[in-house]
């Protein structure tokens, strides 16, 4: 199974889950995607503890910023 997640605070408005899912569910594809709250300043906790449960994030304004300072690497294409 695949699974997502957009982080961010606030993101209980976010559509992304909502794409996502029906998109896997279009597809055929097993997979989730969720919304999950991650206030600024605790990204490099959720990374640490829990990122591992994750096949691929999403991050809103200002999580994009703070994984910069993380020495995650990025795609260049996103």
């Amino acid at each position: 199974m695949i699974r997502g997640a957009v982080l961010g605070f606030p993101v209980s408005h976010s559509l992304s889950p909502v794409l996502h899912n029906a998109a896997f569910e279009y597809l055929g594809i097993e997979g989730r995607y969720e919304a999950i709250e991650v206030p600024s300043g605790k990204l490099e906790h959720f990374m640490r503890e829990s990122s591992q449960n994750f096949d691929y994030l999403s991050l809103t304004m200002p999580l994009k910023e703070e994984v910069l300072g993380l020495g995650y690497a990025s795609d260049p294409l996103v």
